[in-house]
């Protein structure tokens, strides 16, 4: 379920977690700040790994205008179903993010996008193309 380097470095925030909670004497008498940054920095780049959507991997495609989205092959993976999906939005390629209040957004689509055409692969949905234009909103 989770890529090797998110393996690698969950074993090493192990060891380092038991190095520090079985109390390293090490730790008491010296600076434990080397060891703190250390376990911080596998943290971020594990949470990195698990949940940012931008860049290549197996998992997610990149779109136009900063866009990225969930490859349909990686929706069945456990992860992805558990925490990605909850929080995504289904969406064809021409859909357009509106300002809300309170900070958010609200999301425009077209709801008949493609229901006639053939199906997209991944690549063709993210094409920059497709997301011109973007769906109409009265301003």
């Amino acid at each position: 379920m989770l890529a090797n380097d998110v393996k690698r470095d969950f074993k090493a925030l192990k060891t380092a977690r038991n190095r520090t909670v079985h109390y390293n004497t090490d730790l008491d008498t010296g600076d434990a700040r080397d060891a703190a940054l250390q376990a911080i920095r596998l943290l971020a780049g594990i949470v990195d790994m698990l949940f940012n959507p931008h860049g290549t991997g197996p998992k997610y495609v990149n779109g136009p205008i900063g866009r990225a989205y969930v490859r349909l092959e990686a929706e069945s993976d456990p992860f992805i179903r558990r925490f990605i999906l909850p929080a995504s939005a289904l969406v064809s390629p021409r859909f357009r993010f509106v300002p809300s209040g309170g900070g958010g957004f609200d999301i425009y689509d077209d709801p008949d996008y493609g229901i006639d055409g053939p199906a997209l692969s991944d690549e063709q949905f993210a094409d920059p193309v497709r997301a011109t234009p973007q769906v109409e909103y009265p301003f």
